[in-house]
């Protein structure tokens, strides 16, 4: 399935005058319902759409907006697109393309591939521009088929994924050491007793963990300068929840382009979830770019 056969030229607008998010969604979902006799549907379709975006925000550094929302008792997939006469901010970002998804939950992969599909022309510069200047949906509907891209596959990350130790949040600094020690990972997984991932734990976190209180206190780290300050160093019992840093999450099913955009918003690591929320491995930034440049 291409990207192009999900689009129509009657659900493609150019030069809508919109100011905001709130807007472009209300705009976008009015004609979806209108086009095919949906009007009844368009307060639970917001509904559902505005309560995807207040769970995070689906606006992308490349100027790309995706409100979406997956519809009860729905076996299809509607594509609207709308480029705004004038940028507007949404979550930091402008935002020059605003394409709506409504998908069923029975198809996952191919809303996400419709989704990476869409991300991969924001970050073509030139293709970009170029949809942007469209003055009529056919022109759009030709830039898009001009990327021969498919709405049905793309690797994913869980291909990329490296498989890094993982410690219990409960595991004591002590023994977590050892394991960093002889582990070839730059960090440990810190996971809670359902396996689901909660932290990362860096050899720097466990060196600082060493460190006395009373020396933490002293500006720039003049304790370095005291005679015999390694003696005071040591590593104690406390739980490794005590001193892991914040891991964020991402699906293991979500696509290679939409993951790229994500490290833009945060410089990773990030670890990889299954289906289950489990921690399937960990994925970092020179992972992705390995794939694109070398496969």
């Amino acid at each position: 399935m291409t990207l192009e056969s999900l689009l129509t030229p009657s659900l493609i607008f150019l030069g809508v005058p919109l100011s905001n998010k709130e807007q472009a969604i209300r705009f976008l979902l009015s004609q979806v319902v209108k086009r095919f006799g949906l009007g009844k549907n368009f307060e639970e379709f917001q509904k559902l759409v505005e309560e995807r975006e207040r769970l995070g925000g689906t606006t992308f550094p490349s100027r790309l907006f995706v409100p979406h929302a997956r519809i009860p008792n729905f076996d299809d997939m509607i594509v609207a697109l709308a480029v705004p006469r004038e940028g507007f901010l949404s979550d930091g970002y402008e935002v020059r393309l605003v394409v709506l998804l409504l998908t069923s939950d029975s198809k996952p992969t191919i809303y996400l591939n419709t989704l990476s599909s869409f991300a991969k022309i924001s970050m073509k510069k030139g293709v970009f521009e170029a949809l942007l200047a469209c003055k009529r949906p056919r022109e759009v509907l030709r830039i898009v088929a001009a990327q021969h891209l498919q709405a049905s596959a793309e690797p994913t990350l869980s291909e990329v994924v490296q498989h890094p130790a993982a410690v219990p949040q409960e595991t004591p600094l002590r023994d977590a050491a050892e394991t960093l020690m002889t582990s070839p990972d730059s960090g440990l997984v810190v996971v809670d007793s359902q396996g689901k991932p909660v932290g990362l734990l860096t050899p720097q976190a466990v060196l600082a963990s060493g460190i006395p209180p009373s020396y933490r206190v002293l500006d720039h780290h003049g304790f370095l300068t005291r005679p015999g300050w390694f003696s005071d160093w040591s590593i104690g019992n406390d739980p490794v929840a005590s001193a892991m840093s914040p891991l964020p999450t991402l699906p293991g099913a979500l696509p290679w382009s939409l993951a790229a955009l994500e490290f833009q918003k945060f410089a990773g690591p990030y670890a990889v979830l299954a289906a289950d929320g489990t921690l399937e491995g960990i994925v970092h930034a020179k992972d992705l770019l390995a794939k694109f440049i070398w496969d």
